[in-house]
């Protein structure tokens, strides 16, 4: 067996340090909060959905919708998709209810209600804003656009600290936008600040 000579021995230890100063500082520079956290810290999903006598409810949110005779309902933890039965196209609706921290800019969605209403958002090739009234809030609703055709649904409104956002999926037929306007129509908010 060969000796290691006392130049490759310091080498060898000046490398070892090298490699752990190099780690040292890595694990001291590295952010504290990640970007991705500091976002998701400022949103809280309601999560407390319930289900009975065909409606859809939360208590927190103060948010129910009944749910069109035949439509089955997912509980996705962060959201409730509501399915329409196979002869129907298979449309869905997301309904998803976000709780931001008071201050917050996005719960503010006045401006975008402002610029539908004063005709500076309106339609382009693939995309349009309108202003719905459903369950007595003014919904600011967003149509995505494809080929001339509806791809996907967005109506959101705000109150208090939520931003409610109900959405289609996937449009998969013209049958599935008449039933998002029809189940946006149903939606009931009970809260306000």
């Amino acid at each position: 067996m060969k000796k290691i000579s006392k130049t490759n021995k310091i080498l060898l230890i000046l490398g070892a340090f090298f490699i752990l100063f190099t780690v040292l500082v890595a694990f001291l520079l590295k952010p504290k909060n990640e970007p991705s956290q500091e976002l998701f810290s400022k949103a809280n999903y309601i999560k407390d959905y319930e289900f009975s006598d065909g409606i859809l409810k939360s208590q927190e949110a103060e948010f129910s919708l009944p749910i069109p005779e035949g439509w089955a309902v997912k509980d996705y933890d962060y959201k409730i998709t509501l399915l329409s039965p196979e002869d129907n196209k298979n449309c869905r609706i997301n309904v998803e209810i976000i709780k931001y921290k008071e201050g917050d800019e996005e719960l503010n969605l006045q401006p975008l209600i402002d610029e539908v209403e004063s005709g500076k958002r309106g339609e382009t090739e693939n995309l349009g804003y309108s202003l719905v009234n459903a369950g007595g809030r003014v919904f600011l609703k967003t149509v995505f656009k494809k080929d001339g055709q509806i791809a996907y649904i967005l109506a959101r409104t705000s109150s208090g600290n939520n931003i409610y956002h109900i959405n289609s999926g996937l449009i998969s037929s013209p049958d599935c936008v008449e039933s998002f306007d029809k189940v946006l129509q149903t939606v009931k908010i009970d809260y306000d600040k």
